[in-house]
């Protein structure tokens, strides 16, 4: 019996009537399905379901979470990224200006006792400064610096780097939680936080450095936002954590370093052989994903939500995240090596809420495609450019999540791959996303 007949029921024209013949529920269920090979060559770390860094062994799915609500975010799909700091928790090896750094028996971010607080010396400073010079951080490019943080007697943080060209500051406050500037400091363009359970945030920065002729990164406390001179007691300051510089473009789940500077691998998933042939449908079908918002920062790159293809890139579907200064989505159909569409579909922008897309195809060529990003939902349709007479591709063997084989890692979570056999309709498309 084929997929089609399998699977295929009347349809409704408000709601797909038609029982998927994939439905990966990775928010859900928080497992993966035994149809799919999943690889990491290295440990990674995930926030578990009750806010606490956890670490996933070798080849272990991370299934996250957000560290406020709880909420499971689905599976974490991520490239390889390299903590390039030596001592991300005992900030070992740091020059300290103006400033202690003391052992604090106050809970991480993982749960541990691993807390250092930088506080003030009894010396008049207009701030107390945690000074990371060398350590092996060089090159050119984006870099991501961030740290966890959380406030004590103080509560006004700012981090920063000098290099060669330019040099960026960006200053915090942890109880109104916003950022601000300080004359005389030149501020990066992206930046931001993410807030973690008792009390804790991560802030993070992303500078592209034109030249390097030797790092320093630095996290400053003050007594207010405009930094002014002041006599320290000795003791008071803010609790630091978790020092993370990484080369890109986004932060990335925290790597913990000992010693010396650790990579994590990328994750890698997908489907083959028969258990991708035993739901694909090589005539017609639907794909439909969900997932969380999706970072400024994945732009940097070619990212890939998904892709089906036949071996290789002569023939394929997918969809995909093009790298440059504007967050879009893409969709496109190829076969026999030439592309036979690439639709610009929607400006998503830096920080939708969530992200849905459906993509519908037919022998024909004639598809769908639906977004969810901005409101309303966006639906062009598409076919076969004039003069081709080429069919869809019937030789479709193996879908990638989250990657495009083994690259373009979406940086981000899957909460649902859905597939249905069969050509949705324009209005179910709508009703899918909406």
């Amino acid at each position: 019996m084929s997929i089609l007949s399998q699977f295929k029921q009347s349809q409704n024209t408000d709601f797909p009537n038609v029982r998927p013949s994939l439905d990966l529920r990775f928010a859900l269920a928080k497992k993966l399905d035994p149809r799919i090979t999943f690889t990491r060559g290295t440990s990674g770390t995930y926030v578990g379901s009750d806010g606490l860094i956890k670490t996933a062994g070798v080849s272990e799915p991370r299934f996250d979470h957000d560290p406020i609500t709880g909420q499971s975010l689905g599976l974490l799909i991520e490239e390889s990224r390299s903590n390039l700091l030596q001592y991300s928790e005992t900030f070992t090896g740091l020059t300290l200006r103006s400033s202690n750094l003391l052992t604090i028996s106050t809970t991480a971010p993982d749960g541990t006792n691993s807390v250092k607080k930088l506080s003030d010396n009894t010396s008049a400073a207009r701030f107390r400064e945690l000074d990371y010079t060398g350590g092996g951080v060089t090159g050119t490019g984006n870099f991501t610096f961030s740290i966890f943080v959380k406030k004590a007697e103080r509560e006004i943080i700012g981090m920063g780097n000098y290099f060669s060209s330019p040099s960026n500051w960006i200053f915090f406050n942890l109880t109104t939680e916003s950022f601000f500037t300080v004359s005389g400091y030149s501020s990066p363009t992206t930046y931001g936080y993410i807030k973690y359970s008792n009390g804790w945030y991560r802030i993070w920065y992303t500078v592209n450095i034109a030249s390097n002729s030797g790092l320093r990164l630095d996290v400053i406390t003050g007594i207010d936002q405009a930094y002014t001179s002041y006599i320290g007691d000795g003791t008071s300051g803010i609790y630091v954590w978790g020092e993370q510089a990484e080369a890109g473009s986004l932060p990335t789940s925290y790597i913990p370093t000992s010693g010396s500077a650790v990579t994590r691998s990328a994750d890698l998933a997908s489907m083959t052989g028969t258990n991708f042939s035993s739901w694909y449908n090589q005539s017609e079908g639907t794909i439909y994903l969900e997932t969380d918002k999706l970072h400024s920062g994945n732009f940097d790159a070619y990212r890939h939500p998904y892709k089906i293809d036949s071996g290789s890139n002569a023939d394929q579907i997918t969809a995909y995240i093009l790298p440059g200064s504007t967050a879009v989505t893409n969709y496109g159909i190829v076969t026999a090596g030439r592309q036979v569409n690439d639709y610009q579909q929607i400006t998503i922008g830096s920080s939708p809420t969530q992200f849905k897309i459906a993509q519908s195809v037919n022998s024909k060529y004639f598809f769908f495609t639906s977004s969810k990003g901005t409101t309303p939902p966006q639906l062009p349709s598409k076919s076969a450019p004039n003069g081709q007479n080429l069919s869809l591709a019937t030789n479709m063997s193996r879908l990638f999540i989250g990657n495009n084989t083994g690259g373009g890692q979406i940086n981000s979570h899957i909460a649902r791959l859905t597939y249905y056999p069969i050509q949705l309709t324009n209005q179910q498309l709508i009703n899918l996303v909406s």
